[in-house]
């Protein structure tokens, strides 16, 4: 059984260039399927869900050292 049908991150478009006259809101944004990657979380995803919520509900934000996530995000 599938817990996510479709997983999907909406994310600017640093290409897009407005042309000063209405805002080409498909250009703007950009959609990226990440569904074949969360359906490689199989079982790990409600585990996951609840420490990220947890994260989230804190008063503070946790102490971790800058790394090579925040220069390249995709190298982690």
């Amino acid at each position: 059984m599938d817990i996510v049908a479709a997983a999907c991150l909406m994310h600017l478009n640093r290409n897009y260039v407005h042309d000063g006259q209405e805002y080409g809101l498909r250009k703007l944004f950009k959609i990226e399927d990440l569904t074949k990657e969360i359906d490689k979380l199989d079982g790990d995803l409600p585990t996951l869900l609840r420490r990220q919520w947890r994260l989230m509900k804190r008063n503070s934000p946790p102490e971790i050292e800058p790394g090579p996530q925040c220069q390249d995000p995709g190298s982690v």
